[in-house]
């Protein structure tokens, strides 16, 4: 074989080494970030606390701890592994300690929520801080001419890799009988999955060769990070010196906000908007995998040749423009229990506030489901639900209140479907006739949305037919001039654009099919914004140094969770919904455009290929 063949499929090797990465590390963001994790931390191992809010409020501080430690020692770390040529070294350290501190999740029982924070903590510390370094080494192994492509494959495999196992241990956990073992598995299945596919990274991508003369090689860990403010501040002066990387870095700061926050709140969004389960956990799904060849489509633009670019870019401007289109006709026009378009409401519908602390319990109300929150602790019982005098079921058991606790709890809350609206009775019966009873209040929910996914996501993939068909006809023509001078940032503006388009969407949606339709659209720009942010910020930062950028990087990126959140709390406090939120995030997207427009990058390459010192 010639010598540059070898040296081909050993440089190809080396790519898919480093992209399979992707692939372990997603198990741990959607298995124990995003569905599982969470919520068995707020049911079981908060069981014994005063509340699930006070749950959530621990899970939260848990997460924003690690998060910020992950931030703080990311910059000093980044230096010390370009210093001595380690910065594979600190990916393995911080992939297989998050790998074995996932698998210790396996260990978490009722009531153990602090062995759950410290366990967690350790392990989201464990995947922040290998990402930081698996980013780092992205230059080192891509070819300038790959880098775009070679990121973006890597969030593909990352979204089919997460996505099969959390399939895996969906389907797992509905199989094994409800005592949380499959739940404690499914955690478990994380770091196994996560140690067997850092391998290949292990065996075929090299380490990059440390700054030469830099400053790091001579000190110890404990030398180095008392120099960390040092560290920071000489970093800080370099980018005020590369003005095009200072600008990438404050629109990345605004527009990756956004995008954070458009991630973390579409579940909660949908709930709020009253969507079902069921609905909501087939669209995260669904996204992870739909983003795939969108992922890939975005990473090729920049770089494929002739119509081939001209047609992926016809092709998502069509899905930006007609995704909204049929979602908007299906709720203006379509039959309502097919959209999902939500029924009037009923008069009753709302909380009604009782305080009711003695038996019997009857409540009268007109309209359908309910939700009941309760409080409990020692002394109290649990209750038995009856409706219209017959015994609701949870499966084949009668559906308890449980209010027996060892410790006080407030807030509990627990839903009682109900199958058809009109007049109807609730009485709670104690299982033990002298315990005590708290039934703080009693909420009449809305009517429930019907639907039918099967006849939406035939429109999608209608819409998906449509666009192809005008991608490679009229549209790759039409857009063919603009296809020529499309480079990695205006991928990443159209990407953007796309944005805006969701915040305005999810301000107005108020259906099931539009749901699925944003959820889709999100799925066409999320890989491909994250994947090119990351690759052009691999052009605009010094090669050699590219742990201590990157961990910079990283600081920018934690960072960058906290300004959106606070306009979902003052939406919701001042207007008691997060639609007003949703909307302005729209102004984070756009403020993001105008500032990638202003980004020079063959000026900020040629200003970092020049001496910093």
């Amino acid at each position: 074989m010639p010598e540059s063949s070898v040296e081909d499929v050993a440089y190809r090797k080396t790519l898919r080494s480093w992209m399979i990465y992707d692939w372990a590390n997603s198990a741990f963001a959607t298995t124990v970030l995003a569905a599982v994790f969470p919520i068995y931390y707020s049911v079981v191992a908060g069981s014994t606390l005063p509340s699930r809010a006070t749950a959530t409020l621990y899970y939260t501080l848990t997460l924003s701890a690690s998060v910020l430690v992950t931030a703080l020692i990311s910059p000093i770390l980044g230096a010390i592994a370009d210093g001595k040529g380690t910065r594979k070294r600190w990916l393995l350290i911080f992939a297989f300690g998050g790998a074995a501190a996932s698998t210790a999740l396996y260990t978490v029982g009722a009531g153990d929520w602090l062995v759950a924070s410290i366990i967690f903590g350790l392990a989201r510390i464990g995947f922040g801080g290998s990402v930081v370094f698996y980013d780092a080494l992205l230059p080192h192994v891509a070819k300038p001419e790959d880098v775009d492509s070679t990121s973006s494959k890597g969030y593909a495999i990352g979204y089919l890799g997460g996505g099969i196992l959390l399939i895996a241990n969906v389907a797992l956990i509905f199989a094994l009988p409800d005592d949380g073992l499959g739940v404690r598995i499914s955690l478990a299945s994380v770091g196994l999955w996560w140690a067997l596919f850092t391998i290949p990274l292990i065996r075929n991508v090299p380490e990059p060769p440390p700054v030469a003369g830099g400053a790091q090689q001579s000190q110890g860990l404990a030398e180095t990070a008392r120099s960390l403010g040092t560290e920071l501040k000489r970093t800080l002066g370099e980018i005020r010196r590369l003005p095009d990387l200072a600008r990438f870095l404050i629109a990345f700061l605004i527009y990756n906000d956004a995008i954070g926050v458009v991630i973390s709140v579409a579940t909660i969004y949908g709930v709020e908007l009253r969507f079902g389960a069921i609905e909501l956990t087939l669209a995260i799904l669904m996204v992870q995998f739909v983003g795939i060849p969108y992922a890939l489509a975005f990473g090729a633009m920049p770089t494929a040749e002739g119509k081939r670019r001209a047609v992926l870019l016809a092709f998502v401007v069509a899905n930006i423009v007609l995704l909204p289109i049929y979602g908007l006709s299906m709720r203006v026009f379509g039959p309502a229990d097919v959209g999902g378009v939500a029924p009037a409401d009923f008069e009753q519908q709302g909380v009604v506030e009782l305080g009711a602390e003695e038996f019997p319990f009857v409540f009268n109300w007109d309209g359908q489901s309910l939700i009941v929150t309760n409080s409990g602790g020692p002394g109290f019982t649990d209750l038995q639900v009856v409706v219209d005098g017959e015994t609701v079921l949870d499966g084949d058991e009668p559906l308890l209140i449980e209010a027996k606790a060892d410790v006080a709890r407030i807030g509990d809350e627990v839903e009682i479907e109900v199958a058809e609206p009109g007049p109807h009775t609730l009485e709670l019966v104690p299982v033990d006739p002298g315990g005590r009873l708290n039934i703080e209040r009693v909420e009449v929910l809305p009517p429930p949305r019907q639907s039918n996914l099967g006849v939406i996501i035939l429109g999608i993939l209608a819409v998906q037919v449509v666009a192809a068909v005008f991608a490679i006809g009229p549209g790759s023509s039409l857009l063919g001039p603009l296809s020529t001078a499309l480079t990695t940032k205006g991928a990443i503006i159209l990407a953007l654009c796309a944005y805006v388009v969701i915040a305005f969407w999810g301000f107005a949606l108020d259906s099931v099919v539009e749901f699925w339709g944003l959820a889709w659209l999100v799925a066409v720009c999320q890989g491909g914004s994250q994947a090119l942010s990351r690759s052009l910020f691999t052009r605009l930062i010094p090669l050699e140094r590219s742990g201590e950028y990157f961990g910079f990087f990283s600081i920018i990126s934690k960072f960058a969770s906290f300004f959106s959140p606070l306009l979902f709390v003052a939406s919701v406090l001042l207007f008691n919904s997060s639609r007003p939120a949703v909307g302005l995030l729209s102004v984070f997207f756009g403020v993001g455009i105008w500032l990638l427009r202003g980004v020079d990058v063959e000026r900020g390459q040629a200003a970092v290929s020049a001496p910093l010192a």
